[in-house]
């Protein structure tokens, strides 16, 4: 006759799989949806200058992409990031996905 798991086994042995740093995506700030659009308007008028990255793949991007953002996807970051942001170190660089938030 099988013997079923104990519910404690089962946890130590799920634990694991949990990430241990929850907070790792607090390490930035933030920027909600009112600053964005604020932050937008003052780029437009020409008194703040940052770059909005989309970070999901080129045909969300495509579908449904912030006007003025550019694509550059997660996965190929090592590969594009030069290229699409360029070298200067000192802009501020905003990204943004779906889901997190």
């Amino acid at each position: 006759m099988p013997r079923s798991l104990s519910p404690l086994f089962l946890f130590c042995l799920l634990i694991p799989l949990v990430p241990m740093d929850l907070g790792a995506m607090e390490r930035f700030p933030i920027v909600t949806t009112r600053e964005l659009v604020s932050l937008l308007d003052q780029r437009a008028n020409g008194e703040k200058e940052f770059i909005l990255v989309h970070t999901l793949g080129e045909l969300i991007f495509q579908n449904q992409s912030i006007p003025g953002s550019i694509n550059l996807p997660w996965t190929r970051v090592s590969d594009l990031a030069l290229e699409r942001l360029g070298p200067e170190p000192d802009i501020l660089i905003i990204t943004y996905c779906m889901g997190y938030r």
